[in-house]
């Protein structure tokens, strides 16, 4: 996450730079960077998704 973190804040700092002095659109730079953290949460939920599936169904199964 401190990677990602600093790899979004970095990127953020570069595309303000970008849009002051090249006049670059900054819709853009909003878009990419909403766009991969959707794909960082994605990623979490689904590597871990068969565990807590079991997880689930196991205290589901306690409750019953």
């Amino acid at each position: 996450m401190l990677f990602w973190l600093t790899f979004i804040g970095f990127a953020f700092i570069m595309g303000i730079i970008g849009v002051i002095n090249q006049g670059t659109s900054p819709y853009i730079l909003n878009f990419s960077r909403n766009n991969n953290g959707i794909k960082l949460v994605n990623y979490g939920i689904y590597s871990q998704r068969e565990k807590l599936i079991r997880d689930l169904k196991r205290i589901l199964h306690l409750r019953n």
